[in-house]
């Protein structure tokens, strides 16, 4: 069984770097592809939902569906497969940070230059993605990237984890329908429908990003509840919140947040691009402040693999992030068997004890090897004393 941990091969293509964050049911790596050698972000099954097939294709379908979206708004996947029981999806290494950690930052409503930015860059990979009959079902801001660092960054939709076809069959918004009892999704960006398993279709990604659009102008969310029950209850029962009782707003978003949320799925808007045409003429007006600058990025260490004819064959690379930006910082570091040789530049302790772990991989690696070695000399020894001894051609 292969072990996910800094130095491990997959396929005999990706070398894993370090782990960049881990999910209910996935995790993911920075890795090195050996052959290209590039920065790429691997995407695993973890170790507990291996056996289970429902998991397994919901993530292939998950790789299928990004990978039929292109653009730069949307996380390009380039490969996926399997390695063992390994199941693997490879995608461009994105560097800067999620919508959900820019809001743990700077806690608050954000400047409507941001809210318009976001939903201006959103809208064409989302309603992409409908033309294509795919629903992603799972959008709020920890599943929208803000690639970049300074002024020049784009969001990027990402975790099509939960994405499904839309059924061609159907002739009302091309209806798809979860299991019995089952939701998917994040209870507090679902849509009344959702929350209650009951039929839904592409209108739940409206509903989400009605719900998110809230929570930026307003610096809070509109529905809340102990339970996802409690928020079907609330919202099929209560009156909607106003936003302009909670926040100073833009004229108009009161009028539009209402019909984004109507208790009746068909009075909401249509389509992703009447929503966010909507909201932007409302914005426009009042997005002269200045977008938001994210923090610096460093810059990546070049990969070097020993699959590269002068590469050092126990050279090893180590990039480290903080949760907040992804931004790495790296060290030079050298390792050479029989001196047992260490160098580092800038290493942390982190960075030290995943050194010191490769070292010691690869010294019982070499330990195995030689007493695999010893114990065939042993037995062709004792093979030839055998034969010395007891032949018909020994001497009588």
């Amino acid at each position: 069984m292969i072990t996910l941990e800094a130095g491990t091969i997959i396929d005999e293509r990706y070398r894993l770097v370090r782990r960049i964050g881990r999910g209910g049911m996935g995790e993911v790596w920075h890795a090195h592809h050996r052959e290209l050698r590039t920065h790429v972000a691997v995407k695993f099954i973890r170790e507990k939902w291996f056996d289970d097939e429902t998991i397994a294709r919901r993530f292939v379908r998950e790789a299928r569906a990004a990978a039929r979206l292109h653009g730069q708004h949307v996380v390009q996947v380039s490969d996926h497969g399997r390695d063992g029981r390994l199941i693997y999806i490879v995608m461009e290494l994105l560097r800067g940070q999620t919508l959900r950690e820019h809001l743990h930052a700077q806690p608050g409503a954000v400047p409507p230059a941001m809210v318009r930015k976001v939903m201006g860059e959103i809208t064409a990979p989302i309603a992409q993605a409908h033309d294509l009959g795919i629903v992603h079902r799972d959008l709020k801001p920890g599943n929208l990237f803000l690639a970049g660092s300074g002024a020049q960054w784009l969001t990027k939709v990402m975790d099509f984890g939960l994405a499904k076809p839309i059924d061609p069959e159907s002739t009302s918004h091309s209806v798809i329908e979860t299991q019995h009892g089952v939701l998917l999704g994040t209870p507090a960006y679902m849509s009344p429908e959702g929350l209650q398993g009951a039929k839904v279709d592409r209108l739940v990604d409206l509903w989400a990003l009605a719900v998110m659009v809230y929570e930026l102008i307003c610096g809070e969310r509109p529905f809340t509840g102990d339970s996802g029950l409690a928020l079907a209850v609330g919202m099929l029962t209560k009156a909607r919140p106003v936003p302009s009782d909670h926040h100073p707003v833009p004229d108009g978003f009161d009028a539009w947040f209402a019909r984004a949320t109507h208790v009746d799925s068909e009075a909401r808007f249509s389509t992703v691009e009447e929503m966010s045409t909507g909201l932007i003429r409302l914005l426009d007006p009042v997005s002269d402040m200045a977008i938001p600058e994210l923090p610096p990025l460093t810059e990546l260490p070049e990969p070097d693999d020993p699959m590269h004819e002068g590469a050092d064959p126990m050279a090893e690379t180590v990039a480290g992030a903080s949760p907040s930006t992804r931004a790495s910082t790296h060290a030079d570091a050298r390792m050479e068997t029989g001196r047992t040789r260490v160098t580092t530049r800038d290493v942390t302790p982190l960075k030290i004890a995943e050194l010191n772990t490769q070292l010691q991989y690869r010294m019982v690696e070499q330990l195995q090897a030689a007493q695999k070695r010893a114990e065939e000399l042993a037995s062709q020894l004792s093979d030839e004393a055998e034969g010395d001894d007891g032949s018909e051609d020994a001497p009588q």
